[in-house]
């Protein structure tokens, strides 16, 4: 699936962070058999990375910066392949149905293992 962000959903600001084992590449806000997903691809940072305990981190925030939701996504394939000619990637989907009030930026950060809080990100998406 590649889909533009339609025009209604332009005003969301989309930015992304790299960890140090995998770079998130360009997401698009798109509408897919009636849902509103994030929907993007990540690649490897550098050749021999382990991505297999890596995820992302999704955070939605208001204009004034607070976070309205955060999620957690794992990214398809989990360990990002090689490739031959072209990086090797893995794509991912999270549902934001129903989008927040006031939604004017989503961040989509690469995390590489486990968070240091016993407590997970509200709305764990796999």
């Amino acid at each position: 699936m590649f889909m533009r962000t339609p025009p209604d959903l332009s005003y969301i600001v989309r930015e992304h962070a790299n960890s140090d084992k995998v770079k998130v590449r360009d997401f698009e806000v798109v509408r897919y058999e009636g849902q509103l997903l994030l929907a993007g691809k990540v690649g490897r940072q550098f050749f021999d990375a382990d991505t297999s305990k890596t995820h992302l981190d999704v955070t939605l925030h208001a204009p004034d910066g607070s976070v309205l939701r955060a999620l957690t996504s794992d990214f398809n394939p989990r360990q990002v392949s090689r490739g031959h000619r072209m990086p090797g990637s893995s794509s991912y989907r999270v549902v934001l149905d129903p989008l927040p009030p006031g939604l004017a930026r989503v961040v989509v950060r690469a995390h590489d293992g486990e968070h240091a809080s016993s407590r997970p990100l509200e709305n764990q998406i796999k």
